[in-house]
């Protein structure tokens, strides 16, 4: 039978937009799997740089690494009527809770149609 919605890959890819990794998932280079090319649902439905790694956070500051957009929620095509078509991405979690930040990431967040 024929899947409901598309796959959706999520996670800490440890890799920029440009990347060559990325470029691969989002169709702008050539797929290592042709035809499963993903939608970036930061670049659908985020607003500004999106970064999820961040210097202000205390433990991905001792890394050295400058602040930029390393997690992603991936989706692959929408299906009929839409079902995963990507409405809103937002970065969450980027303030400390009671002095202590929950990672060294802060969280991505995207909704998607069902």
């Amino acid at each position: 039978p024929e899947r409901q919605f598309p796959p959706v890959l999520c996670g800490d890819l440890n890799a920029t937009p440009t990347s060559d990794e990325i470029r691969m998932l989002t169709g702008r280079a050539a797929s290592a799997a042709p035809g499963l090319v993903f939608h970036d649902a930061w670049e659908v439905a985020g607003s500004g740089p999106g970064f999820t790694w961040r210097n202000t956070n205390p433990f991905a500051a001792r890394a050295l690494e400058p602040d930029r957009r390393i997690d992603y929620v991936l989706v692959g095509w929408p299906h009929a009527g839409g079902r995963g078509h990507v409405l809103h991405a937002e970065v969450l979690a980027t303030e400390p809770r009671d002095g202590v930040h929950a990672s060294d990431h802060a969280a991505l967040l995207a909704e998607l149609r069902y």
